[in-house]
């Protein structure tokens, strides 16, 4: 069972690493360090994000139905070893999307991170 936990945190890591990679990109969010404990600063841009969420555990969730389905843990295995692989790939073609899309929209990544106080900001 504990091998199980990790390989299936593994999987899922990629996916979630993705997400958020192309994220923080499309939706660049200026965060305070001193107001950090209070909340979000655009909650709807949090919660859009946690809608990603159940997509990138579609692989795992995948795996599982086949365990149940086939009364097997070789083809439980199988199935995580391609969402594996899959995850690699969704991740290098996340991780490549976003360092495009962040070159080309550096100057209104960097305006939007500067609006408030914070590391990046020009108010001071």
């Amino acid at each position: 069972m504990v091998v199980e936990a990790f390989l299936v945190t593994a999987v899922s890591c990629p996916y979630i690493f993705a997400i958020g990679n192309i994220t923080s990109v499309r939706f660049p969010m200026a965060m305070d360090p001193d107001r950090m404990a209070r909340g979000a600063s655009s909650r709807s841009k949090s919660a859009l994000l946690m809608l990603f969420f159940p997509v990138a555990f579609l692989p795992i969730g995948l795996a599982y139905g086949a365990r149940y389905v086939f009364k097997s843990d070789l083809v439980f295995f199988a199935m995580l070893l391609l969402a594996g692989i899959i995850g690699a790939i969704v991740y290098w073609v996340g991780m490549d999307s976003a360092v495009n899309l962040s070159i080309s929209r550096r100057e209104e990544m960097i305006a939007t991170l500067s609006r408030t106080d914070g590391p990046l900001s020009t108010a001071g």
